[in-house]
């Protein structure tokens, strides 16, 4: 299911069950960096995750509808309100570049063979290398 990608289309939820029920079929998954990751990518599985807690939490009224827009990504529009919500990433734009060079890295280049970064008997070392230059690199981002 492929929701809140075209701009000016809007979800109309009558009541929480509704609501659940859909969002535990949108496909929220986001694609790496190298692989096709859009904009809407992060934006729907950040709208998804916001609202299944907000509803978790009963933090929502109905008769709710949730509008796609350029800016702000969406709309939340209740019976008396509206809330616009901006969806940001948040990093350096020097934190951005490494996370990407290292996506782009191939397994045995100077990223990948970190020895400090493996543990003796690993075998899928590739991806947890990935994972703690991340980890590092986000850690780090707040360098000049």
């Amino acid at each position: 299911m492929e929701p809140f990608i075209a701009q000016g289309s809007g979800l109309s939820f009558s009541d929480r069950e509704n609501l659940l029920q859909f969002l535990g079929d949108v496909d929220v998954s986001v694609p790496g960096r190298t692989e096709g990751r859009r904009s809407h990518h992060r934006e729907r599985y950040c709208m998804v995750r916001y609202l299944q807690t907000l509803t978790g939490e009963s933090l929502l009224e109905f008769p709710l509808k949730i509008v796609r827009s350029e800016s702000p990504d969406f709309f939340l529009n209740f019976k008396d309100c509206s809330v616009a919500i901006e969806i940001r990433d948040i990093g350096t734009e020097r934190s951005q570049e490494a996370t990407t060079l290292l996506e782009r890295s191939p397994v045995g280049t100077f990223l990948e063979g970190e020895a400090s970064l493996v543990r003796p008997g690993e075998r899928n070392v590739s991806m947890k290398m990935r994972h703690r230059l991340r980890e590092f690199s986000v850690a780090n981002s707040h360098f000049p």
